[in-house]
């Protein structure tokens, strides 16, 4: 039983410190601004998720490998990364915006924490990362978060 509860302390640790890195990044330029909330519904590929609101949120600063669609090969491991975040489907979230808050598909933007099982909170774009299913992708009009998820693992798939 204790180790489990050092396991569940460890989680709150991380999405805090993974919290408080965003926020640090973010205050030369402003605060992350939270957003709207829901629950996942499904997760379409290892960086994207649907809320139950039909709200497309990809997942901001990271980029998982990217499953065939018609024509096109997926890339490798990208069922295996779409795994990773499907923990978080059925729960509820809650999305931070560090700067641009929708791409070019309209989808939002956002760093995404959730509860676990036993309500601890969980920040999903660096859990993703640090299991290895997605890189740390930064882009200039959105990269208040980079350094949080750098610190999160590094490198990615």
């Amino acid at each position: 039983m204790g180790r489990r509860l050092s396991h569940i302390g460890i989680a709150r640790r991380g999405a805090l410190a993974g919290l408080a890195s965003l926020a640090a990044g973010c205050s030369a330029q402003g605060d992350p601004a939270a957003g709207e909330q829901g629950r996942v519904t499904r997760v379409v590929y290892g960086d994207v998720l649907a809320l139950e609101t039909g709200l497309r949120v990809r997942l901001a600063d990271i980029e998982a490998p990217a499953p065939g669609e018609g024509e096109r090969v997926g890339e490798p491991w990208a069922e295996e990364a779409r795994g990773v975040p499907a923990a978080a489907a059925v729960r509820q979230a809650e999305l931070w915006y560090g700067g641009l808050s929708r791409d070019s598909y309209e989808r939002a933007l956002a760093h995404v924490i959730v509860r676990d099982e036993v309500g601890a909170e969980v920040w999903l774009n660096g859990m993703v990362v640090r299991q290895g299913a997605a890189r740390v992708r930064t882009y200039p009009d959105n990269a208040r978060g980079g350094a949080a998820a750098v610190g999160a693992g590094g490198g990615g798939a």
